[in-house]
């Protein structure tokens, strides 16, 4: 009598990645009316994990918690759209970069920054969610960080500031609200001009193969486009190439 043994296969179980990011950061990773984690950061994680047979497990909260967690090695993955100046650079490597946001240099119509030069010596408000451009880094700038785009333009409009330096959505969204803005403020075009902001993830010193499985993963969604149709998805513009 012939006996067949029949074995089951079993899937191969997937690894699970601890991912944080802010829990209301939009449109980068915020919870809709449905209590539903979404945001471009959200969704790129997704399609990285999808890649790499992963789950990803999102950790939410502020910065400061979510820097909290990753410095007791809670979080393996984390997405904050600024540099991490909290943490020792000793403690993380950088992925690749995914997203360059466009900066913007705003004005009253009357003090144009034509040339960075005249930035010099003078007050510039800046957004506490962007790095101060490289650009304007070897000339002496008093900078005011605010967190709120409202606030930030109505620092230039009652001249408490010379000028801003914010992300183009934000004022693209802010004109939006109020189209009056388009001639109150004025865009400037300085030469050299503002370098992007560059937006990464942050990974723990020594994990090596996670690093590299994330930035063979971001590659391939810039080779394919994937990574593209995001950034046209939440931003309205292609943001994936410098």
């Amino acid at each position: 009598m012939t006996v067949s043994l029949i074995f089951k296969t079993t899937p191969n179980k997937k690894e699970t990645i601890f991912v944080g990011v802010v829990s209301q950061d939009k449109p980068y990773s915020w919870y809709d009316h449905q209590k539903k984690l979404t945001g471009f950061n959200v969704d790129l994680v997704k399609k990285i994990a999808r890649k790499n047979n992963m789950h990803a497990k999102f950790i939410t909260g502020s910065h400061t918690y979510l820097y909290h967690k990753f410095k007791h090695g809670k979080i393996q993955l984390l997405l904050l759209n600024r540099s991490p100046a909290e943490l020792a650079k000793k403690t993380y490597s950088k992925t690749d970069t995914y997203l360059y946001q466009p900066n913007v240099l705003l004005t009253l119509p009357n003090h144009r920054l034509n040339v960075l030069e005249k930035a010099a010596n003078r007050k510039i408000a800046i957004s506490d969610k962007l790095d101060i451009p490289s650009t304007l880094q070897d000339f002496k700038i008093s900078f005011s960080r605010y967190s709120q785009t409202d606030t930030i333009l109505q620092a230039v409009l009652a001249k408490h500031v010379s000028g801003a330096v914010i992300s183009d959505y934000a004022y693209s969204a802010a004109v939006q609200n109020d189209p009056l803005l388009t001639t109150e403020l004025v865009k400037n075009s300085p030469f050299p001009p503002l370098v992007s902001q560059q937006m990464y993830g942050v990974i723990p010193a020594g994990n090596k193969e996670l690093l590299q499985k994330v930035n063979q993963s971001l590659t391939k969604f810039k080779q394919d486009g994937s990574l593209a149709e995001l950034s046209q998805k939440y931003f309205s513009q292609d943001w994936s190439k410098q």
